[in-house]
């Protein structure tokens, strides 16, 4: 692995994803190698963090992005509702966020009926 390969005194910061019954969660660790300690073993000091809000949020900017504009439309529901739908089937969602997202989807879907129909009287 990477930090195998690592010298002494030398700083590491990696990202990665762990799968657990409850979900996926992304944790971010940084610190330095302290030494070899024995035949293919090193010592770590350092310190890891639950990154997975803002693993979330960072994929959640495109539909921010589109509610931000000055002009909400269709086109804007239809976009939304396609970034949604991406983002729901994407394989490394936590289940929280999942539902949360199906959520929004129902709630732009009825604002697409509600603005159809309004288009739709004389």
């Amino acid at each position: 692995s990477m930090l195998e390969k690592t010298p002494e005194n030398s700083k590491f910061h990696i990202e990665y994803r762990v799968q657990t019954h409850n979900g996926i969660y992304w944790w971010s660790s940084r610190g330095v190698v302290l030494k070899q300690h024995g035949p293919g073993t090193l010592k770590f000091i350092g310190i890891s963090s639950d990154i997975t809000d803002q693993k979330e949020e960072t994929r959640l900017e495109p539909i921010k992005a589109v509610l931000e504009r000055p002009q909400f439309n269709m086109s804007s529901l239809i976009e939304i509702d396609s970034i949604i739908h991406e983002v729901i089937n994407s394989s490394s969602m936590h289940a929280t966020y999942r539902s949360r997202l199906i959520d929004a989807r129902i709630k732009v879907e009825q604002l697409m009926v509600s603005d159809m129909s309004t288009d739709a009287k004389p």
